[in-house]
């Protein structure tokens, strides 16, 4: 989240618990994070986080 955050992506809406949605103010799209929040996420998901966020 640290990583995103310093690319310049930030938190455009929350629904419930457990889902977060991303945008960034140039790159096209939006990225959802869904799951517990608690920091653990699997590498699968990190590597297709990162490539949504073109990292």
């Amino acid at each position: 989240m640290r990583l995103l955050n310093k690319d310049g992506w930030y938190v455009y809406r929350n629904e419930g618990k457990y889902t977060i949605h991303l945008r960034h103010p140039i790159k096209l799209g939006v990225i959802t994070i869904t799951g517990d929040h608690s920091g653990k996420l699997g590498d699968l998901s990190i590597r297709n986080i990162l490539d949504l966020a073109g990292l």
